[in-house]
């Protein structure tokens, strides 16, 4: 899995950022560039997560963003990668909401 982030250059690490929604948006870019996905698909995960709370956080620091298969805005199946120095903050009152690895995750 590794060797296919760094063989298709969907990887990418970032310092901070301001909110949970400009990391998120971040963390897409790489697949975005390749027309993999579209930004109506970065804007249905983070209204998911909106509506839903931050259940992209599958663990302590990991957050997995996605949306539902075959969502609008999704052409290819594909996993990219970010890290972040600085956590990302999706509920300021519970650090075990916090990220610093970001898997995104689009599914055609």
């Amino acid at each position: 899995m590794l060797r296919e982030f760094v063989e298709t250059g969907r990887y990418s690490f970032r310092e901070k950022f301001d909110s949970w929604e400009e990391a998120i948006a971040a963390s897409c870019e790489p697949i975005i560039k390749e027309g993999v996905i579209e930004s109506v698909y970065v804007e249905a995960v983070i209204n998911c997560v909106k509506k839903y709370g931050p259940y992209i956080i599958i663990a302590p620091n990991i957050a997995m963003p996605h949306s539902t298969e075959g969502a609008e805005g999704v052409n290819e199946t594909a996993i990219c990668f970010m890290k972040v120095e600085e956590p990302v903050h999706f509920d300021p009152e519970d650090p075990e909401k916090d990220a610093r690895l970001f898997f995104v995750l689009a599914s055609a």
